[in-house]
């Protein structure tokens, strides 16, 4: 790989990285003060009633809570993997390009199924990741022979 896409490669690493402690830090800061009643009366329904799920019981809340850490650490988890791919020693490049672009696919993916769903940070680092990697999977310019 060259070394534009080298740095784009670990950009996209360190943009997972970073999303998934934006992800965590936002699920510590917690849900904000209820605004008035009826916000009141959603979240305790929302804590508060269980639905029966693959044979436990659980609140929409808990399983809210479950799936938002659960993102947190893994797409934390994919910076460094993506990490140890570039420690491989002679790794080929088409083998950091098909991962790069595999990372990219994913993260438009999330993109696209943010849009309509999640606010604009997570939006910004799921774009951010995929143009990183889409960087470091385009094919590098040979040059010309003379």
């Amino acid at each position: 790989m060259s070394k534009r896409q080298l740095r784009s490669f670990r950009t996209g690493c360190a943009l997972w990285i970073l999303t998934g402690l934006l992800q965590a830090a936002g699920y510590f800061v917690g849900r904000p003060d209820p605004s008035g009643e009826e916000q009141a009366a959603l979240f305790s329904l929302f804590d508060g009633l269980a639905i029966p799920m693959g044979g436990v019981s659980r609140t929409l809340g808990q399983v809210y809570d479950g799936y938002s850490l659960s993102f947190a650490l893994l797409v934390f988890l994919l910076g460094f993997l993506g990490f140890l791919w570039l420690r491989i020693p002679g790794a080929p490049d088409s083998i950091l390009r098909r991962v790069a672009g595999m990372n990219a696919v994913g993260a438009l993916a999330l993109f696209l199924v943010g849009l309509p769903r999640f606010p604009v940070p997570p939006l910004a680092c799921f774009a951010a990741v995929a143009i990183a990697f889409a960087l470091a999977a385009w094919p590098a310019r040979v040059a010309a022979s003379a």
